[in-house]
């Protein structure tokens, strides 16, 4: 775990801020989240698409370009105390790249910091859209 670690900071993360977002499950979606792959590929695609989405709404919102962002997740299948419990520890780079003045290069602009009605919203949104796969 240790090296994995190690060489995301190494030689995948940018030197740009990064927020851990972390998704779990209700207990009537961990035992088919746990057993079927597909489900937990289409869960997991859910979450992050709706996160990347909102990074992209908010850089609009600020009047940025168009820009990207990227993320890295660590999925998870048990608790500490090893119960059942599929989740996911997603690092995102806390803003987006977009073109610089000149358009030769991308320049990062860190997003603000969520708020208490930003995360809800998010939840609200993954949870309608992951329930809408059963």
């Amino acid at each position: 775990m240790s090296a994995g670690a190690a060489n995301l900071v190494d030689h995948v993360l940018p030197d740009v801020p990064i927020r851990q977002f972390v998704l779990t499950a209700p207990f009537p979606l961990r035992f088919p989240l746990a057993f079927d792959g597909k489900l937990l590929g289409q869960v997991l695609r859910i979450f992050t698409d709706t996160v990347t989405s909102w990074y992209r709404r908010r850089h609009r919102e600020r009047g940025l370009p168009s820009g990207e962002t990227g993320a890295v997740t660590a999925i998870q299948r048990t608790s500490s105390d090893l119960r059942l419990s599929p989740h996911f520890h997603t690092l995102y780079l806390d803003g987006l790249y977009s073109p610089d003045r000149d358009g030769k290069g991308l320049m990062f602009h860190p997003a603000p910091a969520p708020t208490q009605e930003d995360i809800e919203q998010l939840v609200e949104r993954v949870s309608k859209r992951v329930l809408r796969l059963r």
